[in-house]
């Protein structure tokens, strides 16, 4: 009876801090405070959100611990970072990836550009196929990493512009056990890598943000994102613009572009693919309903 008791007072203590957390957030304006409030909890008290209130992960929080990396966490919070920036990682398909203030953080929209591309992977040839991809502005690398375990037989080249994004991506790939199969190169779009190799597909989720509509954005992406994975020029399409002039240049060209685009930018990705003939395009919505992915075959 005394274990219940105990455990019924930690259930309380539990429930008043998540009301608690969720009041402050509320009050400085941040949506899913409720769900913002179970993630800070669990985070403090090192338990997983999923498990919090099992009476065996109650018994292990201590309060005079957990209290003070609650108030921390709440500060920080108020000030509209990114409880991903805060934590210091953020789970990505499944993944847990760092996510240093050098990259994007990972959405669950880039998801769906896994699975389309890893889709593809299966249809274009058996394990036994050798298979070159190449992530375009990989950022975190969550793109390059995810499809590297999920495909054994798969070698990735990773380019970056960012010293510290590619620094972040290869501390991602020795975390998952892949970055003896994926080559991190410095470098602007593909003038790092070699030609000489065949590229069987090339994805990318480039910044694609119009310029003059960064400062609109909510504070945790226009204050704590780093510009360059969000500035895609004045009409958010410089990026697929460079990526299609570079595509242009390979005697042999992917035989699959996969991008992610913003929700708008459905009609603009057509023309700026147009130059790329003998490429069947197809523009595919997200699970919200919205444009969010090209896959560009070729024919």
């Amino acid at each position: 009876m005394v274990g219940i008791v105990e455990n019924q007072d930690q259930l309380g203590q539990i429930r008043n801090r998540i009301r608690s957390i969720q009041l402050v957030l509320e009050n400085a304006g941040i949506e899913e405070s409720a769900t913002e409030a179970e993630w800070i909890l669990s985070h403090a008290a090192g338990v997983r959100r999923s498990s919090i209130f099992s009476p065996i992960q109650m018994e292990k929080i201590n309060w005079n611990v957990c209290d003070p990396v609650i108030e921390n966490i709440i500060g920080r919070r108020v000030c509209r970072e990114p409880l991903q920036r805060i934590f210091g990682s953020w789970d990505f398909y499944g993944y847990e990836f760092s996510v240093g203030s050098e990259v994007l953080i990972p959405r669950p929209e880039t998801e769906g550009l896994v699975d389309l591309v890893s889709q593809w992977i299966r249809e274009y040839g058996t394990s036994e196929s050798r298979i070159y991809g190449v992530d375009w502005g990989t950022g975190s690398g969550c793109i390059a990493v995810t499809l590297s375990r999920i495909h054994n037989h798969l070698q990735m080249v990773a380019v970056d512009i960012s010293e510290g994004a590619i620094s972040v991506a290869r501390e991602n790939s020795r975390r998952h056990d892949v970055g003896k199969r994926i080559e991190f190169i410095l470098s602007d779009g593909l003038s790092g890598i070699s030609t000489s190799e065949e590229i069987s597909f090339l994805v990318s989720n480039p910044p694609y943000i119009s310029s003059g509509a960064i400062e609109g954005l909510d504070p945790e992406v226009r204050d704590y994102e780093p510009r360059l994975a969000l500035d895609g020029g004045g009409d958010g399409m410089d990026a697929y613009r460079q990526i299609v002039k570079e595509i242009q240049t390979l005697e042999i060209r992917p035989k699959l572009i996969a991008l992610e685009i913003g929700a708008d930018q459905g009609e603009s990705i057509l023309a700026v693919l147009e130059p790329l003939k003998k490429y069947e395009i197809e523009v595919i919505r997200d699970i919200y309903g919205k444009n969010r992915y090209v896959m560009a075959r070729s024919s």
